[in-house]
């Protein structure tokens, strides 16, 4: 395994990996199998997204998807438990393999991916900021950049009220720095890390994702 060359946030390590067990069947009670399976589809329209790197692929959901026509897929966490969780839904993958990686400290070259897929992890990390600096530093020229997260933008103060309930109740607590992204923020901070941002919508029925696919222009 790589390690990054900093030392990663102890608080986040222990409350991913505290729920790593409960994590799919917590997801499931608090977004509901019919969303998540939407935003899973979305991740499968991808065509040949290529040499891939996932940030934050907890228990492996997303990584299913974009293997199945990605080349080869880099899936990574910062949580132990995360990844061996990771390797036993996706034992059947040939094509990915798993690293322990802080997304803010990236230990690759520039220029080594085709895609970097961030999937519910840019409202989690300590400086999103950086994660996307990183992820522009290790990607191709023309390189594409997948951020797809879950947010209560556009609920009810009701609908968002049952929401953090659920979320607290299943998880015993919030992720440490859990924060509400709405679309234009994401923009705003690809835009900044150099991204030529392509698509942004929200995708889903009632609870929605921000989706965004971004290219490295040079």
């Amino acid at each position: 395994m790589i390690m990054a060359g900093v030392p990663m946030q102890d608080k986040s390590v222990d409350f991913w990996s505290r729920i790593a067990d409960d994590y799919e069947s917590g997801i499931d009670d608090i977004i509901g199998q019919r969303s998540r399976m939407y935003m899973f589809n979305k991740m499968l329209e991808l065509e040949e997204p290529g040499n891939v790197i996932e940030l934050g692929c907890g228990t492996g959901f997303f990584t299913r998807a974009i293997a199945k026509n990605a080349g080869h897929v880099v899936a990574t966490d910062i949580s132990d438990d995360m990844l061996e969780r990771a390797k036993e839904n996706l034992w059947d993958l040939k094509n990915v393999e798993f690293r322990k990686m802080d997304c803010e400290n990236i230990p690759f070259p520039d220029n080594t991916f085709d895609t970097v897929l961030m999937a519910n992890i840019l409202q989690i990390v300590h400086d999103p900021k950086k994660a996307l600096h990183e992820s522009y530093r290790i990607l191709r020229p023309g390189g594409a950049l997948i951020i797809l997260f879950y947010t209560h933008y556009g609920l009810s103060v009701f609908e968002k009220f049952q929401f953090w309930t659920k979320m607290i109740k299943k998880f015993k607590g919030k992720p440490p720095y859990q924060r509400m992204l709405d679309p234009e923020e994401v923009l705003k901070m690809a835009e900044e890390a150099g991204f030529r941002v392509e698509v942004l919508e929200l995708v889903g029925e009632k609870f929605k994702a921000v989706y965004l696919k971004g290219k490295k222009t040079i």
